[in-house]
């Protein structure tokens, strides 16, 4: 379980899921990460509900493969649940720096997983969902709402 913390200013992911199973993410703050606030890659039996991504995405050149600006990116997941969350778009502390993220969420190779319910307003700066396709059975993408931040 990863519950209840405060995740900020990491030089890379808030929270980085490589592979593995059963994890429950619940009641985060992912604030001002280089990376997205959660990246989950190759992970089955997960469940991301109740947190809050601020302002991720704020220099992915600290990230190996130079991550576009995102709060959340998933790839290649099975049996994902991603729902009642919320993110916002900002700044650095102080009215400093770029605003991020470009996008809110990206997505890649899901299958028999779930992403909605959750909001997105002044969540992002270009775009609200990447969807790259190459999805599996059953994979559910829809009911997120939410709008571009005006800078």
């Amino acid at each position: 379980m990863f519950t209840a913390n405060r995740v900020e200013w990491n030089r890379g992911y808030g929270l980085f899921i490589h592979g593995g199973d059963d994890w429950n993410v619940t009641g985060n703050s992912f604030d001002r990460n280089h990376g997205a606030g959660l990246y989950a890659l190759k992970a089955q039996a997960v469940t991301v509900t109740g947190n809050v991504f601020r302002r991720c995405g704020k220099d992915s050149s600290y990230l190996s493969e130079g991550e576009r600006s995102c709060q959340v990116r998933l790839e290649d997941c099975h049996g994902f649940s991603m729902t009642g969350n919320t993110c916002l778009a900002g700044q650095d502390d102080g009215g400093k720096g770029l605003f991020t993220p470009q996008v809110g969420f990206i997505v890649k190779k899901m299958s028999h997983s779930v992403i909605m319910g959750n909001t997105l307003w002044n969540g992002y700066m270009n775009e609200m969902i990447v969807d790259q396709g190459e999805h599996g059975e059953d994979f559910i993408l829809k009911d997120n709402v939410g709008c571009a931040k005006k800078a």
